[in-house]
């Protein structure tokens, strides 16, 4: 028993002199370790040049063991970079400037800012031109002023030619832009359409029998169409509402318009009267409208009449005029395609005389027959074009009109849209109601409307 305590009394002893003698010899190498270090840091690690930015200095004694670090700096010798100033965007002048600024900083606008800044840009782009605004869409395509360019449009680029005259019997017509000139020839069988694309390059129609028409827009190149098109089908150029429209409908996302005109008519082969007025005192005219699709010289045209009807007859029992060739035309008298041509009394009101052409004394008093007829007329000899009133006994004061009675006199006679051509009958023209005459009965005081307002539906 007392051995065995022996034992591990010996063993524990052994033990922990071993331990102090492992931990005497690793105290010694840290100090050996250390004492190098010194010794180096004594002669050479000193930085050599004073101005360099860190210099190490070992202080004090070698059991102090502390290292100091000094920061040095060199003298500011001033900036040596490139000094930029941002240069401030330039707009132009006016309205055009104003609306590209608003719209660069429109994301930057405060939201309690932003119904003043739609005004502003609003009333901006209303003073702008539709070419303006072209520029203005292609710089930036913001949703007002896509709206001002359209209004723009259909204000000042729909409105002039009344119509473009295209072939039913062919499979299908290609339309320059803004050069209907260049079309190809059309037959005699034709009808007359308002056509007009908002932003296009060109547009073709395809007729797929008399009255069924596909109306597509195209671009040659993407420069030569700005933004999106749209296509728009009026029945006159004076309409305000479209019969048909059509944005993304064609092929790649160009506009195509389908359409059934129910009531297609051939385009005017002649000149025929679009207007008559009998109204009071001297407010007396006659209009002549051209829609055959080329500008006409009324010299090949006379206006031949009878006064109070027309009473004397040839041997054979037939009408002749009292005043053939009455009213005739110098040469180089032309009347452009769509466009009118009033002849009026010399001392009717401010407002006819404004918009006349030429003056005849002789006009109708309600029952004196105008007729227009090819130059050359001769009281027994002619061709009649156009009539208002009856070859034959007076008929009292004036003829009934689509159910009016003596609605030649006293009254302003228009003629329907939907009118294609002259009439040589004039019991067929003047009709016996509102359905099946070619004219409207208006009130004296009506006064030329200029354009005969052809209609294609």
């Amino acid at each position: 028993m007392r051995h065995t305590v022996k034992v591990l009394s010996y063993i524990l002893i052994s033990s922990f002199v071993t331990s102090l003698v492992f931990a005497g010899d690793k105290k010694s190498e840290e100090e050996l370790l250390k004492n190098e270090l010194i010794e180096k840091g004594k002669t050479g690690l000193y930085p050599q040049d004073p101005g360099d930015d860190l210099i190490l200095d070992q202080q004090g004694t070698p059991e102090e063991n502390s290292l100091f670090l000094r920061a040095t700096s060199k003298p500011y010798r001033g900036f040596l970079g490139t000094l930029v100033t941002p240069t401030q965007k330039q707009y132009p002048e006016g309205a055009e400037g104003a609306v590209l600024e608003l719209l660069d900083n429109w994301d930057n606008i405060p939201p309690e800012d932003m119904s003043k800044a739609r005004e502003s840009l609003t009333t901006l782009l209303s003073s702008m031109s539709y070419e303006e605004l072209r520029d203005i869409y292609e710089y930036n395509a913001h949703t007002q002023v896509e709206s001002a360019l359209y209004q723009s449009w259909l204000t000042t680029q729909r409105s002039g030619q009344p119509g473009i005259g295209l072939s039913r019997s062919t499979g299908a017509e290609s339309e320059p832009n803004n050069n209907k000139s260049s079309a190809n020839a059309l037959s005699a069988d034709t009808t007359l359409g308002y056509i007009t694309a908002y932003d296009e390059d060109w547009y073709s129609i395809t007729v797929n029998s008399g009255s069924d028409w596909v109306i597509e827009t195209h671009a040659s190149s993407a420069s030569d169409n700005v933004g999106d098109t749209k296509l728009y089908l009026y029945s006159d150029t004076s309409s305000t509402n479209s019969i048909a429209s059509d944005d993304n409908g064609g092929t790649n996302n160009y506009s195509k318009i389908s359409h059934r005109f129910d009531n297609v008519a051939a385009i005017p082969t002649n000149l025929f009267f679009s207007e008559y007025a009998e109204g009071s005192s001297n407010n007396k005219y006659l209009e002549i409208y051209n829609g055959t699709g080329a500008a006409v010289d009324l010299n090949a045209y006379s206006i031949s009449s009878c006064s109070n009807g027309c009473n004397d007859t040839t041997s054979a029992g037939l009408y002749t005029w009292d005043y053939p060739n009455n009213i005739t035309f110098p040469v180089g008298t032309v009347v452009a395609d769509g466009d009118v041509y009033v002849i009026h009394h010399g001392s009717a009101s401010s407002d006819i005389v404004a918009q006349g052409d030429q003056t005849f004394t002789y006009l109708s008093n309600g029952d004196d027959v105008f007729a227009l007829t090819l130059a050359g007329a001769i009281d027994s000899v002619f061709t009649i074009i156009d009539i208002i009133g009856e070859m034959g006994p007076d008929p009292g004061s004036g003829w009934d009109v689509a159910g009016v009675t003596r609605g030649t006199k006293d009254h302003t006679l228009v003629r329907k849209s939907s009118v294609r051509g002259g009439n040589a009958s004039w019991a067929s023209s003047a009709g016996t109601n509102t359905a099946d005459s070619e004219w409207t009965v208006e009130a004296k005081t009506h006064g030329p409307t200029w354009v005969h307002t052809q209609c294609s539906t």
